[in-house]
This record gives structure tokens, C-alpha cells and sequence, in this order.
């Protein structure tokens, strides 16, 4: 049987170089991974922020339709009013974080 491959000192040096790749390629993923956790945790208050003016867009929206009353509208969306300006009160699901979203005022 004939071998297909004639240099045998080359065979060495290039497995070590694909599994180099290969190493490096799956630390590159791992960080990947374990930053994308990390940011998750420690960007909490984002996402109640973004739900908060998202709920001020569909109070203002509701509003230019004309066809809810302000009360209805502040019904729907959990609109509290506290010395005569409106906000939105959210916490996170485990409660660490609480928030006072204040509408502007028009």
C-alpha cells in the first residue's frame, strides 16, 4: 500500500497548529458566553427602563386616537398620578430594582 503523504516531519506541526486553532476558537466562544452572562446581570435596570418608555409611547398614542379617556388609558397601563403628575412605578422580577417613571408633562 502506498501512503498518500510523503513528508512526515510536516504532520506534526500542522496538527499542533489545527488544534491551536481549535483551542483558541473555543476561548474566543467561552468569552464570548461568559460576557454575555456577565452584561446581562449587571445591565438590569435596561430593560425596565426601555418597558417603561414603551408604555409611555402607547399612553400617548392611546391619547392621539381619541377613542379612550385619559382615565381608561391610565387604567390600562398602570398610570398612578402623585401631586398631579403621572408615573409609571416598575420593579424587576426579583425586586432589587424599582423605578418611578415620570410622563412629561404637554
Amino acid at each position: 500500500m502506498k501512503r498518500i503523504t510523503k513528508n512526515k516531519k510536516a504532520d506534526i506541526p500542522i496538527v499542533v497548529l489545527v488544534l491551536g486553532v481549535f483551542f483558541i476558537c473555543m476561548m474566543v466562544l467561552g468569552s464570548f458566553y461568559f460576557f454575555q452572562n456577565r452584561m446581562d446581570r449587571t445591565f438590569i435596570g435596561t430593560g425596565i427602563i426601555e418597558k417603561a418608555i414603551v408604555i409611555e409611547d402607547k399612553y400617548y398614542f392611546y391619547k392621539s386616537t381619541g377613542k379612550f379617556t385619559e382615565p381608561e388609558i391610565e387604567k390600562i397601563l398602570g398610570i398612578q398620578t402623585e401631586g398631579g403628575r403621572k408615573y409609571i412605578e416598575l420593579t424587576n422580577p426579583d425586586k432589587s430594582i424599582s423605578i418611578k417613571y415620570y410622563l412629561p408633562e404637554n
